[in-house]
């Protein structure tokens, strides 16, 4: 006998409650769904480009002027496309090196967009090419032989996080540039200058490597793999004021945060969580925990991220 079911997924995909005592119209697993109006309906994909040159590994949206662009980044090659036409922006020294395991990072920063894959120095565009960003007005950090994991923009300044000069690696510390005009790059982030605002610091009070960072309206939250911290801007002294945030626990992969109203949303290691920078609050229980770290191949955990859809509210 056929029994109709009504209102499927009137409450969406349970699973902190056991399959058996669900009622007929909740759902214990779903893929690819979203749940609307009490159906279950495909959940839909956006399509903006034609057929992009490379394979895109990250995705930066760049509005200038009245034109909207999207600039992506492939293994190699970096490109900028304009609704029409892909233009091949790659720096001019030539292909990069990363591969698929060097997650491209980024952002705007007063209207000059920053990528980096963390293996090669950090580049802006600026209008035709990308080039290397300037150390210390002089010096650019490819010849120096310095990268960063992580780079991100934050009021006037980029914040670079896991340092590596030449063969020294300094997992823990946090480099800010000077602050720059808009439509500039930072002109030094050398803190032997004290002329300027360039500066670092080496968050080394727990055994924890720099992540990934994000504003935070106006602070700067740095995730390590076993804690986080609050830096806020005083513009004396050491410049930025970095202090630990007593017992958040920390995020699993670069990419792994975003902020909602406010606050953030962080999927940890082994917890997923929101803080407001002050404190901090599970915000699944044992049961979901379990389903969703269960999913999550720990040789790929740093694949995984987060992705916000405000006008979804998910």
């Amino acid at each position: 006998m056929i029994t109709p079911i009504r209102d499927i997924g009137r409450a969406g995909i349970v699973v902190d409650i056991p399959d058996i005592n669900l009622a007929p119209n909740q759902l214990s697993l779903g893929q690819n769904v979203r749940f609307e109006d009490g159906s279950a309906k495909s959940f839909p994909g956006n399509s903006t480009f034609t057929t992009p040159t490379v394979t895109p590994y990250f995705l930066l949206p760049y509005p200038s002027g009245s034109v909207f662009y999207w600039i992506y980044m492939g293994m190699a090659k970096g490109y900028i496309y304009n609704g029409t036409t892909h233009t091949d922006i790659t720096r001019a020294a030539g292909d990069y090196t990363g591969t698929s395991n060097h997650r491209w990072n980024g952002g705007v920063l007063g209207g000059v967009p920053i990528l980096n894959n963390g293996v090669d120095a950090p580049q802006y565009y600026n209008g035709t090419i990308l080039n290397n960003l300037i150390w210390d007005g002089v010096t650019d950090w490819e010849t120096l032989g310095v990268t960063a994991k992580v780079i991100r923009p934050h009021k006037n300044n980029l914040i670079a996080m896991n340092i590596t000069e030449g063969v020294n690696n300094y997992p823990m510390r946090v480099h800010w540039s000077n602050p720059a005009e808009v439509d500039t790059i930072p002109d030094s982030w050398d803190p032997a200058d004290t002329t300027g605002d360039a500066g670092y610091n080496d968050l080394a009070d727990t055994p924890g490597f720099l992540i990934d960072g994000l504003p935070m309206r106006d602070w700067f939250i740095l995730y390590k793999d076993d804690a986080a911290y609050r830096m806020v801007y005083t513009g004396t002294g050491e410049i930025y004021n970095i202090t630990r945030m007593l017992k958040v626990p920390g995020i699993l992969a670069q990419g792994c945060a975003v902020e909602v109203r406010g606050r953030h949303i962080v999927l940890g290691p082994g917890d997923l969580y929101w803080t407001d920078g002050t404190q901090w609050e599970s915000i699944a229980d044992d049961r979901v925990k379990r389903a969703l770290f269960g999913a999550i191949d720990p040789d790929s955990k740093d694949n995984c991220f987060l992705q916000h859809f405000p006008d979804k509210e998910e």
